[in-house]
């Protein structure tokens, strides 16, 4: 379906930085009913640095990520559901106080 891998390109463009796992297998398209669904999506371990803190993403996984896309409204809502993580302290010679401000 052309439909269906346009939206995988578009997912994997905004949240593959984010997300592993983005493919035709666990993505659900509804282009009438407009509901974009993705299960069982890995979070890439690079994610915790985004936030600077001293922690360290050992695994992390979202059940579904859901876009419903209003068209009347031309409104987008998005939707976590099922979010794991699971943190650890950084090694101390991977920060300092000074880095994390």
């Amino acid at each position: 379906m052309v439909v269906h891998g346009i939206v995988e390109k578009v997912l994997r463009s905004y949240l593959g930085d984010f997300l592993e796992g983005i493919d035709s297998e666990n993505l659900t398209v509804g282009m009438l009913s407009g509901e974009i669904l993705l299960k069982n999506v890995a979070l890439k371990p690079t994610v915790a640095q985004l936030f600077n803190l001293p922690v360290k993403l050992f695994k992390g996984s979202v059940g579904l990520l859901k876009v419903i896309i209003n068209y009347r409204a031309l409104q987008i809502t998005v939707e976590l559901d099922e979010v794991s993580v699971l943190l650890g302290p950084k090694p101390s010679e991977e920060w300092s106080e000074q880095s994390e401000r």
